[in-house]
């Protein structure tokens, strides 16, 4: 839950409330997304005891990855450039994310969600060679609702099954991300 030596990566999309931003920390490849309130609201409050019960709850089964939501203090993430053709786009990310900063200078502190980060998505893998045989479709199948028979069991429903959502890790084991019951539309 420590960011100050957190890097980012990339930037992989802005909701209407949320900015998600691909990071390494300490070796960990990670998604954090980022809220930066212009004042802490009970919203914001509840959004993150909603996470945190969310995450008691479910952090005993392996298919199910509830985020970790805290409070920062506002600061402009370290960049690091990547050996990739568009060097500029990461200073683009860090230097909007200073500008958002200034933008609410009496925002106490940031709100973040940080979740581990995974290469692909079940929308991604089911387009990428080697296509999914058979038996791996159905084992997909098998632990995303086993993950969700567990979760209605404890009492937290996810509020946004879809295919962008279901992650699919190494040897075809997938991980149900960013659970939206506790996400109102506006902070």
């Amino acid at each position: 839950e420590d960011l100050r030596h957190a890097v980012v990566v990339a930037r992989l999309g802005r909701g209407r409330v949320l900015t998600s931003l691909r990071c390494r920390a300490g070796g960990a490849a990670l998604v954090l997304k980022v809220h930066l309130p212009r004042a802490r609201t009970k919203a914001l409050d509840a959004a993150r005891d909603e996470v945190a019960r969310v995450r008691r709850r479910l952090a005993d089964h392996p298919a199910l990855a509830p985020a970790v939501a805290f409070f920062g203090k506002v600061a402009p993430p370290r960049v690091k450039v990547p050996s990739t053709r568009n060097d500029r786009e990461p200073a683009a990310i860090a230097g909007a994310h200073t500008r958002h900063a200034q933008a609410a200078p009496k925002a106490p502190a940031a709100a973040y969600l940080a979740r581990r980060h995974f290469s692909a998505s079940l929308a991604d893998r089911l387009q990428r060679r080697p296509f999914l045989v058979g038996v791996e479709r159905l084992w997909l199948i098998y632990q995303l609702l086993d993950a969700l028979a567990h979760a209605h069991a404890r009492g937290v429903v996810h509020g946004d099954v879809r295919s962008e959502n279901i992650m699919v890790a190494e040897w075809c084991f997938c991980v149900l991300v960013d659970f939206a019951a506790h996400k109102p539309a506006t902070l």
